[in-house]
């Protein structure tokens, strides 16, 4: 990913196995929220691709993506002040998809 001469990203490979969760962790500047952007949708790599389960997401939206169960959270804790950990990130989640995540955000099977 590049801006104008500055390459925000350059040579990125990562693979990913399926059902995990992962972080993305660097010092300021690093790239953190540029791979997140591209990953995401919202921005569209200047050069190569980022594919999932085989097929590219590159010019799908970012509402298509996160369908596709590709999503993000952010770091604004104002957005949800009063709430705890795990239903803060219930937005992000599919509880539909999972009894755990579905237990959790609605407060069950020890979602406090």
């Amino acid at each position: 990913m590049q801006f104008g001469g500055l390459k925000a990203l350059n040579n990125v490979d990562l693979s990913i196995k399926r059902d995990t969760i992962h972080g993305l962790i660097g010092p300021s500047g690093s790239g953190k929220s540029t791979m997140m952007n591209v990953l995401t949708g919202i921005y569209k790599p200047t050069t190569g691709n980022v594919l999932y389960a085989g097929e590219t997401v590159v010019g799908k939206t970012s509402s298509d993506i996160a369908l596709s169960d590709i999503a993000r959270t952010f770091q604004n804790v104002q957005l949800f002040g009063e709430m705890t950990a795990i239903p803060t990130h219930g937005p992000a989640a599919k509880p539909k998809d999972d009894p755990a995540v579905k237990a959790a955000y609605l407060g069950g099977a020890g979602g406090h």
